[in-house]
C-alpha cells in the first residue's frame, strides 16, 4: 500500500463491471479545501455515490474549522474557542494545548446519548437565558 493511500480496490466496489472508473485503486489522500460533493469526488477519481459510500464507511471524513485562541500563561498555554462555547484547555506546549483544544471541541459537539446515562430520571426542556 502506498503510503497514505489505500492501494487496493475497496471491497464495496465489487462487482462493477470491468474497466469501471470506480474499479481502479484509490488515489493517496491529501488534505485540501472543497466546495461540492462533486468537487470531491473529481479530486478523489471517484463517482459521486462512491464517494457517499466512503464516507459512509469512514474512509473520507470531512472536517471542519473553528477559531482557536491561545495565551501564555506562566510555564502553560491557554486554549479556547469562542466559536465552541466551553472549550477550554490547557498544555505545558503550545503543540500540546493544540491537541487538547482539538479534543475539547470534538467531545463538546459530541451528541450526548441518553441511553448510556446511568438509569436515572432525565428531564429535557427548553430554557430561555
Amino acid at each position: 500500500m502506498e503510503p497514505g493511500g489505500f492501494g487496493h480496490r475497496a471491497p464495496f466496489l465489487r462487482g462493477l463491471p470491468a474497466g469501471s472508473p470506480d474499479t481502479a485503486p484509490l488515489p493517496a489522500v491529501r488534505p485540501c479545501v472543497v466546495r461540492s460533493p462533486i468537487h470531491v469526488a473529481q479530486a478523489c477519481g471517484v463517482s459521486v455515490p462512491t464517494l457517499a459510500c466512503l464516507v459512509a464507511m469512514g474512509i473520507i471524513i470531512f472536517m471542519k474549522s473553528y477559531q482557536a485562541t491561545f495565551l501564555k500563561r506562566g510555564r502553560w498555554w491557554v486554549g479556547w474557542s469562542a466559536d465552541v462555547p466551553g472549550a477550554l484547555t490547557q498544555g505545558r506546549t503550545l503543540a500540546a494545548a493544540k491537541a487538547n483544544l482539538r479534543d475539547a471541541i470534538r467531545l463538546m459537539l459530541e451528541p450526548t446519548d441518553l441511553k448510556s446515562l446511568p438509569k436515572a430520571k432525565v428531564i429535557q426542556e427548553r430554557i430561555t437565558v
